[in-house]
């Protein structure tokens, strides 16, 4: 078996700080800031119908997205990982389980969060999957590459995008509810297993391996 995280609201807590670089970008790009009341409506309905909510284009949030990436590179080193993740990574590498990342976020940033973090080595590989649905094709890719059988894959993530892509690449998801998305909202598109707090997804791990 081999799990596949999600980076942002997953692992790294980045959501205040996109909230705060989505705001800073507001008047360039003309939007009206992200308030209080958005963030929890985008928390409860998740990615898709908050933008559709917001009237936001993809073509916005493609572009408002690139950039905000490019930004967080800046404020990597305020980042906190959610507690407990640490320790879950040190259960399942002690199981043997191979872990990767698959994250619309860049590359470069993952790798310098994880190198302040102290999460060098941890993960065999990351895999950026872009801003558009992009995660199910890349998915099947790992599945490919890494020349596994679907039900040898694990996807654990935190938004509603993350439980679609896993449905549609026929991979099975943890879905966790600290992050973007509420679990009101997740449980809306049927995953697998729910995790509530990090120890959790350990649970379901020694769960699924002695089915």
């Amino acid at each position: 078996m081999e799990i596949v995280f999600d980076f942002d609201g997953t692992i790294a807590d980045t959501f205040d700080a996109a909230v705060k670089i989505l705001n800073r970008l507001a008047p360039e790009y003309g939007y009206e800031p992200v308030t209080e009341e958005m963030q929890r409506e985008f928390k409860r309905l998740g990615t898709k119908k908050a933008m559709k909510a917001f009237g936001v284009s993809w073509f916005q949030f493609i572009r408002v997205g690139r950039r905000a990436i490019k930004e967080l590179k800046n404020d990597i080193s305020t980042i906190n990982m959610f507690p407990g993740m640490p320790g879950v990574f040190r259960e399942l590498q002690k199981q043997g389980i191979k872990m990767g990342i698959l994250s619309s976020n860049s590359k470069e940033n993952i790798q310098r969060f994880f190198s302040e973090n102290g999460l060098e080595g941890v993960f065999e590989y990351i895999v950026p999957s872009g801003l558009m649905w992009g995660k199910a094709r890349k998915l099947k890719k790992v599945i490919r590459k890494r020349k596994l059988n679907k039900d040898q894959l694990i996807y654990v993530g935190d938004e509603t995008k993350d439980v679609i892509a896993s449905h549609k690449a026929g991979v099975r998801i943890i879905a966790v509810t600290w992050g973007y998305n509420s679990e009101e909202a997740l449980m809306g598109y049927v995953p697998n297993w729910v995790a509530r707090k990090p120890q959790e997804i350990v649970t379901i791990v020694d769960q699924i391996e002695t089915l």
